[in-house]
């Protein structure tokens, strides 16, 4: 068994056949970064590396635990995705489906609510997720919360596609993944402030047990809309 990710990435670079140049092009890394890598890879070339290869075993390539590749079942989903356990429902038939990274940051659906993972702890990958009709950029989180229960229950999954020209067009009356900036990540269905409609938004939960309120706009660093969900149904 190879000792370091370095060694590890060589053997797997070799199991695919390719070229070393070749593995840094589709991992969007520099020439030579492999050979010259002493500890293993930063953050954002892990992603890099998880997203060009979603067959390839995160937990092998950083610590050597288990086999190469994921194990894969029936349609080719990883056995170790989320959505390859049968108590998720999802919405998709096989046609159009393309794999989404799964990152570790939560969204709350309290407006007060602080999210698992905080502002300052690094974003990676966790595992490619197969959704319908996803396209390029977008990504999955998880939920946290019951204030969109029973639409968007506490562990689901979400897929997120980011809203670019926001302050211009928000497209009221969809469910919004609002990331804040005091670094929050809130769910909320938006919809217009009728007061001040320049100025805020109005944020309201699908639980009727919380209450909606208003969101002043310079309070929202990005907005990213809700494409789809899985959802946990328990056994």
């Amino acid at each position: 068994m190879p000792e370091s990710i370095k060694e590890r990435t060589i053997e797997f670079v070799k199991y695919k056949g390719f070229s070393m140049k070749t593995f840094e092009q589709r991992c969007n890394l520099s020439t030579g970064y492999v050979t010259s890598m002493r500890k293993g890879f930063g953050p954002e070339k892990l992603n890099n590396v998880l997203m060009a290869f979603p067959e390839l075993n995160r937990d092998w390539l950083l610590y050597g635990e288990g086999e190469m590749l994921k194990e894969t079942i029936g349609n080719g989903t990883s056995s170790s995705a989320i959505v390859s356990d049968k108590s998720f429902r999802t919405y998709f038939k096989e046609e159009n489906v393309r794999m989404v990274p799964l990152l570790n940051i939560d969204s709350v659906g309290g407006m007060h609510s602080s999210n698992e993972v905080g502002e300052y702890e690094p974003e990676f990958i966790l595992d490619m997720l197969p959704f319908k009709g996803a396209i390029q950029g977008d990504v999955a989180i998880k939920e946290t919360g019951d204030s969109m229960s029973p639409r968007i229950p506490s562990g689901a999954i979400m897929l997120l596609r980011r809203v670019m020209e926001w302050q211009e067009y928000f497209g009221y009356g969809h469910v919004f993944v609002l990331v804040l900036t005091d670094g929050r990540r809130i769910t909320k269905r938006v919809t217009k402030c009728i007061e001040n409609p320049r100025e805020y938004v109005l944020c309201e939960s699908i639980n009727p047990a919380y209450p909606s309120e208003e969101l002043p706009k310079k309070m929202i660093y990005s907005v990213w809309k809700v494409i789809d969900v899985l959802v946990h149904e328990g056994y």
